[in-house]
């Protein structure tokens, strides 16, 4: 069984200090595998072996880290709809493997300091007609240490576009809609 509410779904997760982001991120990525979904990591090397450390209870859990450079590069050369196109024609081949769906998980300081701000706003802008009717979900992970502390690669326009850009949250362990948020 598949979790259809969480495919197609931009979200957000604002972490304070890598702790944080392991405690919450840990949790999600069981969902996943529980789910059993395909998680892809967008995160830094270092990251990435703690992550599978943590998770090494699970497994069977089928994880890869994302080459996020070379997934940007074809998205500037070929645009929204063939990535969308490769991304479906992936899905369709790890489902005929049994799989229910892919996360993502993206750790935005990490890609914007392998890219660019401007790359990565650009990216995530279209990233709902990426996924849109997909068995995939993208959780952007914003490291709000950064934004409060320096400021030198999250900052407000990076935070203003994210809450302008995600309709959900990680929040409490689960995703919440965002106008759900506000009422709380």
């Amino acid at each position: 069984m598949y979790d259809k509410n969480i495919f197609g779904v931009n979200s957000a997760f604002y972490y304070f200090g890598l702790e944080h982001f392991y405690v919450n991120i840990y949790n999600y990525i069981k969902n996943g595998i529980r789910k059993n979904e395909i998680v892809w990591l967008c995160v830094n090397n270092d990251v990435y072996k703690n992550i599978k450390s943590y998770i090494g209870a699970y497994e069977n859990w089928y994880h890869n880290i994302c080459n996020f450079p070379k997934i940007l590069n074809l998205y500037k050369y070929y645009g929204v709809s063939s990535i969308r196109n490769k991304l479906i024609e992936y899905e369709n081949g790890i489902i005929e493997k049994g799989y229910n769906g892919i996360r993502f998980i993206i750790d935005v300081k990490h890609i914007i300091s392998i890219s660019s701000k401007e790359d990565f706003l650009k990216f995530d802008s279209d990233m709902l007609d990426i996924i849109y009717k997909t068995r995939s979900s993208v959780m952007c992970a914003y490291d709000f240490e950064n934004y409060v502390n320096t400021r030198d690669i999250i900052d407000d326009k990076i935070i203003e576009e994210s809450y302008a850009t995600h309709s959900s949250r990680l929040y409490k362990g689960e995703l919440q809609n965002c106008q759900k948020l506000l009422n709380i």
